[in-house]
């Protein structure tokens, strides 16, 4: 026997040593048992594989084999799932509060700065519900806010999100507006509800689609 030989098993006979010492304290101490036979299971199961039979070993170890790395797929799926749960979780909640802050801002204007109001206003949507919006703003609302003076201011007064992915988001607003006119100088309120689409763009949340509801 080689002097690495005499020292590995040297080292085993100290480790089996060490491991019956432990063992006999637990059968004394009841509360250290479950502890010390957790800790010494694999030296434990390692000494009884080395006896077993070549067939044995792969009648016992191949099974494991697979349930280890079956358990190991789970874990990675289940830390994607979690991934993308919580990039979800964080656009509905972006999403949600660039509605908030940019909805009133589509709805709200003065009839001496309509102009700019609602054409800063546009830079707040993306596809074809920009290009709607900045048609009807041009041949609609702005001529009728500067023939009838008009001022309008919206409020949020609820919120909540509808459904979404980490891309795009519906979320419905509850909204309150104030509207004055040389017409009607007392203000009108009025109260809708609003399903808003945002979709993320770049790192912008940016306004789809607005419809009643």
């Amino acid at each position: 026997m080689t002097t690495v030989e005499k020292e590995a098993a040297a080292t085993e006979s100290a480790e089996h040593a060490v491991d019956e010492v432990e063992e006999a304290k637990a059968a004394t101490e009841p509360r250290a048992a479950l502890f010390t036979r957790i800790r010494l299971a694999p030296r434990t199961f390692a000494r009884r594989v080395e006896g077993w039979s070549r067939r044995r070993k792969t009648l016992v170890l191949t099974p494991l084999v697979l349930v280890t790395i079956g358990l190991i797929a789970a874990a990675t799926v289940l830390g994607v799932r979690i991934h993308d749960y919580d990039d979800v979780r964080a656009a509905r909640g972006a999403a949600l509060a660039a509605a908030e802050t940019n909805v009133p801002k589509i709805l709200s204007y003065r009839a001496e700065t309509a102009d700019h109001d609602l054409d800063s206003a546009a830079n707040l949507l993306t596809g074809d519900f920009e290009n709607r919006f900045r048609t009807l703003i041009k041949d609609t609302i702005i001529p009728a806010a500067k023939q009838h003076q008009t001022v309008t201011t919206a409020t949020v007064v609820g919120r909540s999100v509808v459904d979404g992915t980490s891309d795009s988001v519906t979320v419905l607003l509850f909204i309150d507006q104030s509207t004055t006119s040389k017409d009607t100088p007392q203000p009108r309120l009025d109260a809708s509800r609003v399903r808003i689409h945002m979709d993320r763009v770049g790192d912008r949340w940016l306004i789809s689609g607005l419809e009643p509801v």
